[in-house]
């Protein structure tokens, strides 16, 4: 079934979903940078880094929170990746505190 709208919680929850069946994979995923040009990371709500030198860097977790948008003040996405301290690696995806309970028509 295709889902016309979804909650920034229903995103959350696949994220989490897919965690649990295959955490290699989804570690890889989020943990994925490649570059991308100034244009994107003048968009107003995907989330992307910058390197040392000075280019920019977009990951999958940057283009979801892209579809929620980005808080007003603190310009950072919905949702958030509790990471290990010890491995590094993804144990949770969360919803981050500046989000709201909004939905986004796909």
């Amino acid at each position: 079934m295709i889902k016309e709208t979804i909650t920034i919680q229903d995103a959350v929850d696949v994220l989490n979903e897919a965690l649990s069946l295959d955490s290699e994979a989804i570690n890889t995923l989020i943990k994925a940078r490649v570059k991308c040009n100034e244009d994107l990371s003048n968009h107003p709500s995907i989330q992307v880094g910058v390197n040392d030198d000075g280019s920019y860097r977009v990951g999958l977790l940057g283009i979801i929170n892209g579809l929620f948008g980005a808080d007003d003040i603190t310009q950072y996405g919905a949702i958030g990746a509790k990471m290990d301290d010890t491995t590094g690696q993804t144990i949770k995806f969360i919803l981050m505190d500046n989000a709201s309970k909004t939905q986004t028509s796909l």
